[in-house]
């Protein structure tokens, strides 16, 4: 598997399709996911969840959570027991504007490589999950790119329905138009990004509006802060101190 293999098949679905690849991929994962017998995509127990696998999540359908919070294609990062239930830490898609998703996983993926190649090989339910993924080293690399608050937290108990998502349909999954059902598009997305940037210190914000419209260097930065990371251990301590900060 080579370096930016992610990148690269975005680019080259794009050259055949277009910007309707936003839309056609939306259409994708939607069929998988009715499709009882597919290899892609599958119904799983809440007790299959597991930090570094994606995951389709529908949540709090009857309650008053928002829809970009309903229906939420997630990174599965990490989660804590406190109150008398299990709180579930997920990066969801539906925050991030396309582009940037395809940078930021792009970069996660090339650090997986052989977990990524390995799972091609593997049947839907011998996949593995990426490796190194836990809350503060996820928080560390959105936080270079201004987007940490991506994270969001949900209460198992609220959790409907999960699907687990195999890493052969990333590319669809990763940069299929969320819109679709949460209503906010890629424009509306950016426009948040800018107004939680205002809300950082001087020198963060300087950093971010830098990368702010090039991706090359946002890249480097992403890189230059996983390559600093604790990827040996969980971080427990660190995680639940950026926790009490965030919520």
């Amino acid at each position: 598997m080579k370096k930016d293999y992610f990148k690269d098949s975005v680019k080259n679905q794009f050259k055949q399709e277009g910007s309707s690849i936003y839309s056609n991929n939306f259409e994708f994962i939607s069929k998988e996911m009715n499709n009882s017998r597919s290899e892609l995509i599958q119904q799983v127990k809440l007790n299959n969840l597991r930090k570094g696998g994606f995951y389709f999540m529908f949540y709090d359908l009857d309650g008053k959570s928002s829809k970009m919070e309903k229906f939420n294609p997630v990174l599965l990062i990490d989660w804590f027991d406190m109150n008398n239930t299990r709180m579930v830490y997920a990066v969801s898609i539906n925050f991030i504007p396309v582009s940037i998703r395809t940078v930021f996983f792009n970069n996660l993926l090339n650090f997986n490589l052989d977990v990524i190649e390995e799972n091609n090989t593997l049947s839907f339910d011998k996949e593995k999950e990426l490796e190194a993924i836990n809350f503060t080293n996820i928080y560390k690399l959105l936080s270079t790119i201004g987007f940490e608050w991506s994270i969001r937290k949900f209460d198992i108990k609220k959790i409907n329905k999960l699907y687990k998502v195999s890493t052969k349909s990333l590319q669809q999954f990763i940069t299929m138009s969320t819109a679709k059902f949460t209503g906010v598009d890629d424009g509306k997305l950016i426009e948040i990004w800018r107004k939680k940037i205002k809300e950082k210190e001087e020198r963060h914000k300087k950093i971010i509006n830098e990368i702010l419209n090039n991706y090359d260097n946002m890249e480097k930065q992403l890189t230059n802060t996983y390559m600093d990371l604790d990827k040996k251990n969980d971080n427990l301590q660190e995680s639940l101190k950026i926790i009490k900060t965030m919520f």
